[in-house]
């Protein structure tokens, strides 16, 4: 399997996936099985946190907010 660039959340301690993280390391190649239980702790992101955190200071949604808020008036709708 390939190895996949994930990007490390503020969640994360010293160690994710048994690897220790270097100081200021933001970045750590893993594939999808080593990554899995990480993505699921969130502490680890596979898009890049200070990017969604930068579209959210601007005013637009990260895409999940999006989604769920139109399933959710569709849901509505059909009530």
């Amino acid at each position: 399997m390939a190895a996949k660039t994930y990007y490390v959340t503020e969640k994360a301690g010293r160690y994710v996936a048994g690897k220790k993280l270097g100081t200021d390391q933001k970045t750590i190649k893993l594939t999808e099985p080593e990554a899995r239980y990480e993505l699921d702790l969130g502490t680890l992101s596979e898009t890049d946190p200070a990017a969604v955190q930068a579209e959210t200071e601007n005013g637009l949604k990260p895409v999940a907010e999006t989604v769920s808020e139109s399933s959710s008036k569709t849901s509505k709708k059909s009530a």
